[in-house]
Formats: C-alpha cells, structure tokens, sequence
C-alpha cells in the first residue's frame, strides 16, 4: 500500500543566494501481523523534512563570496527509511560557475559543483572519488535512480525522549557555495569583472524523498552452490545500509 504525499517549494534568488525547499515526503506502509485466527494490521508512515542553516549575503557581487547553505535530512516517521536528494541549480550556466565547500573528517575541501557530483558518483579507488556517506546517481543513468544524491545509511524512525520527539538525520550535502560571475583567461587569470550583466538570476532546486528501510513486500533471493541453483522468497525484508540501492529499485519497481 503506497501513499505519496508530495511538498516542494521553489524560493526565488539572485545571484549568490540559495533558496530553501520543501521535500517530497514519500509515505508508506509496513503491515504486521499476529498469531491467531484475528490478523493486527500495525500502521507506521514515513515522513521527512528538509532542515536548513542559510547565510543571506548583503549583496550580490561580481566574483562571488562563499555563503553558508547546509542542507540535511530528518527523519520525521515511524519506519526506518532510506533517503535521496534532488539538488541542482535552476540555470547550467549558473551551475557551471559555481563552487561548494564539503567537509569530512574536520577537512574542507572546495569543488566545482561538476566535479563534486563527478566524484560522489565514483567508486573507492577511482581517480577524484570523495568520501562521503552521500553518492550520486548522474542523471541519464541507471534509470528512475539517475539524477539524485543518495544517503547510504538508513535513518531510524523518530523516539522520544522528555516527551520530545528525537529525529534522525543525514549529514548536510555540502556546507556552503559560491558562484563567480567574472569572465577569466586560460591562465585562470580575471579579464573582466565590470559587465554587471552577467550576474544572473538563479534558484537552486531542492527536494528530497524516502523509502522504507523494511519492505511491505517480499525480496526473491537466488543462491547457487555445486552448480545447483535454488530460490526463496523472504517476506517482510529489511534492508541493510549496503542494499540503499537495491531498495530504491524495488521501491521504483526497477529491475536491473
């Protein structure tokens, strides 16, 4: 029994301001039952919210200056649930001039937002892979999975603690970004930072999405020892931190 409830807000910007959104808030259910000639039908929902820190600069200029723009992922439901982002900024052009700050491990690095897509979706070993518990899908890939930023861990359903609840949540994507609207040469050096012309408009998009870490379904599973194959169905499966994808793809009715 799926049940989508979708929320999405797109916050106009100028500039190097970044805009704030609602997420797509994915809800589901998981089914239980209990021994007896009477079935209990235990209801839990998944739900989520975007948590935002946002720096508005003073002004807009013309070689850009970092802004603070953390963005992370709570899980607000009752159900574990994997989580995944849309984030991308509304103009190419924008995107192709702009820069984000991604810190692990106390260690701040800066990337184009080309190159920090690039290397959250390579693999340890390759050559500009990041470190990150977040990987991305490129759009044009891997079908419904294409074009989104993915946590790879399941967020815990919300407790309470004091009579308050207490959400889970992802680490932010990146900690702030800037967008250089000056015009340079092949040597990386400024030719012309006087066309006021070329500051643009902008939004960045920002939605996110979950799925339930525990399937409502079931999960066919093949095995094949001393060349004899066998098959079995688990019902109720619950996905482990390494099977994120594998989750998407059944939640997206995805084969590969």
């Amino acid at each position: 029994m799926n049940n989508k409830k979708k929320k999405l807000a797109f916050i106009g910007l100028f500039a190097a301001v970044l805009a704030a959104s609602l997420g797509v808030s994915v809800t589901l259910t998981y089914l239980g039952t209990n021994e007896g000639k009477k079935n209990t039908i235990t209801v839990g929902h998944g739900d989520q919210q975007i948590s935002e820190q946002f720096s508005e600069p003073s002004e807009a200029t013309m070689e850009g200056s970092y802004v603070e723009k953390k963005f992370s992922v709570e899980n607000t439901g009752t159900v574990p649930s994997f989580v995944r982002l849309y984030a991308e900024f509304s103009d190419s052009e924008v995107a192709d001039k702009a820069t984000v700050k991604y810190t692990v491990d106390n260690t701040t690095t800066e990337y184009t937002w080309k190159k920090f897509k690039e290397g959250l979706a390579k693999q340890p070993g390759e050559e500009g892979y990041i470190e990150s518990d977040w990987r991305y899908i490129p759009e044009g890939t891997d079908g419904l999975l294409g074009g989104y930023f993915y946590y790879t861990k399941a967020l815990g359903a919300r407790t309470v603690d004091n009579n308050n609840y207490v959400y889970d949540m992802t680490p932010n994507l990146f900690d702030s970004v800037k967008v250089d609207f000056q015009k340079y040469d092949e040597n990386s050096l400024v030719v012309d930072s006087s066309n006021i012309d070329r500051i643009k408009s902008y939004e960045m998009i920002v939605y996110s999405e979950t799925v339930q870490n525990v399937e409502t379904g079931a999960k066919v599973f093949t095995s094949t020892v001393n060349e004899e194959t066998s098959t079995w169905t688990e019902y109720g499966y619950e996905y482990k931190d390494s099977e994120w994808k594998e989750a998407w793809k059944s939640f997206l009715r995805q084969t590969p």
